[in-house]
């Protein structure tokens, strides 16, 4: 978590916007690890398109809420295909190192559930990310 202290300074209350949230959905799914690498920051920062007043947004409202909360506050700022992007993003963020932790599934699970989006959206997504994700096709 120090990285996010060091890198992301706390901003006052303010509203959600879509890039905010966003932001905060993937910092839930990136603080789960016990330590945060430089790339998962690099990593966020593509995300939100080096967008650093979204990410100071997203990580006060990250260090003041639950997860469960955070869940909540993203599903209500992003519309249908937000997120849909939104999944397809933190699938990606899980899948990157190849390890699915038990706090990261139950997270994704909480997003999945409450988007509401279809199995057979999640599985396409998943799918593609498992495919771009392949380098030892490569060797």
């Amino acid at each position: 978590m120090e990285i996010f202290s060091e890198q992301l300074s706390e901003s006052g209350q303010e509203d959600l916007t879509p890039m905010s949230a966003i932001a905060l959905a993937a910092i839930t799914i990136i603080a789960v690890k016990t330590t945060i690498k430089a790339d998962a920051i690099d990593r966020l920062k593509r995300i939100v398109k080096g967008d650093s007043r979204s990410l100071q947004i997203a990580y006060k409202v990250y260090k003041n809420k639950s997860t469960d909360e955070c869940v909540m506050i993203v599903n209500n700022a992003l519309d249908g295909d937000q997120k849909i992007a939104a999944i397809a993003n933190l699938l990606d963020l899980t899948m990157v190192d190849g390890t699915l932790t038990t706090a990261e599934k139950r997270i994704i699970e909480s997003y999945i559930m409450v988007f509401q989006i279809n199995e057979a959206v999640i599985q396409n997504i998943i799918e593609v990310i498992a495919i771009k994700n392949d380098f030892s096709i490569f060797s």
